[in-house]
């Protein structure tokens, strides 16, 4: 092998000779040369060269490499038209390529059913609001109560009827001593205005209901048998977070704003009746539902 491999590197030589001699004119040299070239050609093949001058096999990153730069170059790729776009993504073979995948069916037989539970009865539920009525009420009387005793003059009272949570006695003192009505009450030696209030099952989510009981009033937003004409106290205007405190206060200012006076008249005046109070107070909030509820002006305060 490595005799064969000499002989094809002296052949080689002797034909840069040959072609330096004969200028390279296609003379009998170069033709010998070239039969010769031929001859070792052939060995060659039959006898490869020793492993340590074999070229190096190339790998497969190089050999991917050379291919791509062989390929011929692609064409730009136009974009697709919306009408494409849809086909495409409806199509079964373009299924992987959607930006989304469809949630998988949900498995009935694996979730398990929400525990039973029984249905509220209206007793409970009434139960419940009377519970709330209970606690709002004692909360309610028990700060009153405190703020009467730190007071000398206060501006009401209080009192259970018949020791009964839900239905209270109250003795209102504040009166505006510039209005007519705390002159008449002043000669007629009358210390203070005697009013009623009943708290219903719903309450505080539901208005009470306040009448006047003594003196007899005219006017000042005083109905018949006593009743109150106040907005505050209808369902529309009532607002759960009014305490009976604030009730009090705007009763006060209303018999002055209504310009309230004492009843005078010889014979002894009919009294105020509960029956007689609630039915004027219905027939009062049926009318203002239907025509609206008057806003007094800004100079009345």
């Amino acid at each position: 092998m490595a005799g064969s491999f000499k002989k094809y590197i002296l052949n080689k030589l002797g034909l840069l000779r040959s072609l330096s001699t004969d200028q390279r004119n296609g003379g009998p040299s170069v033709q010998r040369n070239n039969a010769s070239n031929n001859a070792s050609a052939h060995n060659a093949v039959q006898d490869p060269p020793p492993p340590s001058q074999q070229p190096a096999e190339a790998s497969p990153d190089q050999s991917e490499r050379s291919e791509r730069r062989d390929a011929p170059p692609r064409a730009a790729e136009r974009p697709l038209s919306p009408a494409r776009r849809t086909a495409a993504l409806r199509s079964p073979r373009q299924a992987p390529r959607r930006l989304f995948q469809r949630p998988a069916a949900l498995d009935h037989s694996r979730v398990s059913p929400a525990p039973w539970r029984p249905a509220s009865s209206p007793g409970r539920d009434l139960a419940h609001l009377k519970a709330v009525r209970s606690r709002r009420l004692m909360k309610e009387y028990r700060e009153i109560t405190r703020s009467v005793a730190r007071q000398q003059e206060p501006a009401f009272t209080v009192e259970l009827v018949n020791d009964c949570l839900y239905e209270w006695n109250i003795h209102l003192f504040n009166i505006d001593r510039t209005s007519d009505l705390w002159r008449d009450m002043r000669e007629l030696r009358i210390r203070g205005i005697q009013l009623n209030m009943v708290f219903p099952e719903n309450f505080p989510f539901s208005p009470p209901f306040l009448r006047l009981l003594s003196p007899r009033i005219e006017r000042g937003f005083v109905m018949e048998g006593g009743a109150i004409c106040m907005e505050l106290l209808t369902p529309r205007g009532w607002a759960s977070a009014y305490t009976i405190e604030a009730i009090i206060m705007q009763l006060a200012a209303s018999l002055v704003k209504g310009q309230g006076r004492v009843d005078r008249r010889g014979k002894k005046p009919k009294q105020f009746s509960r029956r007689s109070a609630e039915s004027s107070f219905k027939s009062i909030v049926k009318t203002h539902e239907k025509y609206g509820w008057v806003t007094p002006p800004l100079t009345d305060g």
